[in-house]
Protein backbone atom coordinates (compact mmCIF):
# COMPACT_ATOMS: atom_id res chain seq x y z
CA UNK A 1 0.00 0.00 0.00
CA UNK A 2 1.54 3.58 -1.05
CA UNK A 3 2.10 6.04 1.82
CA UNK A 4 0.38 9.02 1.77
CA UNK A 5 2.48 12.37 2.10
CA UNK A 6 0.95 14.94 4.76
CA UNK A 7 -0.05 18.08 2.54
CA UNK A 8 0.97 21.36 4.36
CA UNK A 9 -2.06 23.47 4.83
CA UNK A 10 -2.66 26.82 2.58
CA UNK A 11 -0.58 29.15 4.34
CA UNK A 12 -3.09 32.40 4.67
CA UNK A 13 -2.11 35.75 3.68
CA UNK A 14 -1.50 38.92 5.77
CA UNK A 15 -1.10 42.19 3.76
CA UNK A 16 1.67 44.40 3.59
CA UNK A 17 1.90 47.69 5.29
CA UNK A 18 2.99 49.95 2.53
CA UNK A 19 1.51 48.05 -1.12
CA UNK A 20 -1.83 46.33 0.28
CA UNK A 21 -0.25 43.40 -1.49
CA UNK A 22 -1.10 40.07 0.26
CA UNK A 23 2.32 39.16 2.32
CA UNK A 24 3.24 35.77 2.82
CA UNK A 25 5.56 35.50 6.08
CA UNK A 26 8.60 33.78 4.52
CA UNK A 27 9.28 32.25 1.04
CA UNK A 28 8.46 28.47 1.85
CA UNK A 29 5.00 29.67 1.92
CA UNK A 30 5.22 31.81 -0.96
CA UNK A 31 6.29 28.52 -3.02
CA UNK A 32 3.80 26.89 -1.92
CA UNK A 33 1.42 29.26 -3.17
CA UNK A 34 2.92 28.76 -6.05
CA UNK A 35 2.43 25.30 -6.47
CA UNK A 36 -1.63 26.04 -5.89
CA UNK A 37 -1.72 28.17 -8.45
CA UNK A 38 0.26 25.97 -10.67
CA UNK A 39 -2.30 23.03 -9.32
CA UNK A 40 -5.31 25.78 -10.10
CA UNK A 41 -4.02 26.92 -13.99
CA UNK A 42 -3.91 22.79 -14.38
CA UNK A 43 -6.42 21.10 -13.57
CA UNK A 44 -8.71 24.74 -15.15
CA UNK A 45 -7.36 23.64 -18.32
CA UNK A 46 -7.95 19.81 -17.89
CA UNK A 47 -11.80 20.85 -17.49
CA UNK A 48 -11.26 23.17 -20.64
CA UNK A 49 -12.09 26.60 -18.20
CA UNK A 50 -9.25 29.21 -17.73
CA UNK A 51 -7.93 29.63 -14.13
CA UNK A 52 -7.79 33.23 -12.45
CA UNK A 53 -4.51 32.17 -10.90
CA UNK A 54 -1.36 33.50 -12.58
CA UNK A 55 0.97 33.95 -10.52
CA UNK A 56 4.60 32.33 -11.46
CA UNK A 57 7.17 33.70 -8.71
CA UNK A 58 7.74 35.40 -5.52
CA UNK A 59 10.03 37.77 -4.21
CA UNK A 60 10.78 39.49 -1.18
CA UNK A 61 9.44 42.84 0.33
CA UNK A 62 11.85 45.14 1.58
CA UNK A 63 9.04 47.30 3.46
CA UNK A 64 7.38 44.31 5.13
CA UNK A 65 9.97 41.78 5.37
CA UNK A 66 7.65 39.32 3.75
CA UNK A 67 6.71 37.49 0.47
CA UNK A 68 4.56 38.41 -2.78
CA UNK A 69 3.92 36.56 -5.68
CA UNK A 70 3.34 38.29 -9.37
CA UNK A 71 2.64 37.35 -12.44
CA UNK A 72 4.99 39.55 -14.41
CA UNK A 73 7.90 37.28 -15.68
CA UNK A 74 11.21 38.36 -14.29
CA UNK A 75 13.27 40.72 -15.53
CA UNK A 76 17.08 40.39 -16.21
CA UNK A 77 18.69 43.85 -14.28
CA UNK A 78 22.24 42.60 -16.51
CA UNK A 79 20.65 42.34 -19.88
CA UNK A 80 18.85 45.99 -19.94
CA UNK A 81 22.77 47.28 -18.39
CA UNK A 82 24.41 45.27 -21.00
CA UNK A 83 21.76 45.33 -23.92
CA UNK A 84 20.96 49.33 -23.91
CA UNK A 85 17.96 50.66 -25.85
CA UNK A 86 20.06 52.46 -28.90
CA UNK A 87 19.21 56.31 -29.35
CA UNK A 88 18.75 57.59 -32.60
CA UNK A 89 20.91 60.46 -33.32
CA UNK A 90 19.45 63.05 -36.00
Amino acid sequence: MKKQRATRPAPKPTTCIRSGKKRWPDHKSAIAVLHLATNSRHFAHQKGYVSPRNEVRAYSCDACGGWHTTSQAATSVTSQATNPTPTRVA
